[in-house]
């Protein structure tokens, strides 16, 4: 109602994306309470946004290597992709974001199809 008129399309993005975001705190915080789980920031925000800013970082550096500037656009944007989430998942496990028990579950998933263990517990 204020921002349409003044900022057009801008504006209507703009409202969405504070709506969707004021959504979304508002329900892990609901979770939270509900659930009496206790937040882990540093092992659930920190570090994986510090692994992914290394992963990335890295990973433009490499494909920016003289080497690869011959190689078509798409073969090479693949290649990056396979860089970056390789190191991400490294440095995951590098600086103790998932743990060998967390690492045995998802194997268990992506294996047989079916879950033959509760997930770890994060409390």
């Amino acid at each position: 109602y204020l921002l349409l008129p003044k900022m057009g399309i801008e504006g209507y993005i703009l409202t969405v994306y504070i709506a969707e975001i004021f959504n979304a705190v508002c329900s892990i915080v609901r979770l939270w309470n509900v659930s009496h789980m206790r937040p882990r920031v540093i092992k659930w925000v920190i570090k994986p946004l510090i692994c992914a800013i290394g992963a990335t970082t890295f990973a433009f550096m490499m494909a920016n290597f003289p080497a690869l500037e011959r190689i078509a656009p798409t073969p090479r944007l693949i290649i990056h992709v396979v860089i970056t989430v390789a190191l991400y998942l490294l440095l995951l496990r590098g600086i103790h974001a998932i743990e060998a028990e967390e690492i045995t579950w998802m194997r268990r998933i992506f294996s047989s199809g079916k879950q033959k263990k509760d997930p770890p517990q994060v409390l």
